[in-house]
């Protein structure tokens, strides 16, 4: 299935570029789920801590659907 993902914050630099605040298309399994999408973009999982999809706040293990919108952000903290 078809799907777009945009990464930000400490994710942003594994963004294959030119332009890294365009969503990427990426094609993936049928019921492939937000952390599916982690290991197959090889992102550092420590760091892809937070999604979304289609805007809404969503747990890692959420199954996507064609067309879904992914975004996935880390956790900062500081102090």
């Amino acid at each position: 299935m078809n799907i777009s993902v945009k990464l930000y914050g400490l994710l942003r630099p594994h963004h294959p570029g030119p332009n890294r605040s365009l969503p990427l298309p990426l094609v993936i399994a049928d019921g492939a789920t937000v952390a599916d999408v982690i290991a197959a973009m090889k992102l550092p999982p420590e760091l892809a801590r937070m999604a979304a999809v289609n805007g809404e706040q969503t747990e890692l293990d959420t199954v996507l659907h064609e067309g879904d919108q992914v975004m996935l952000m880390s956790i900062l903290i500081g102090g």
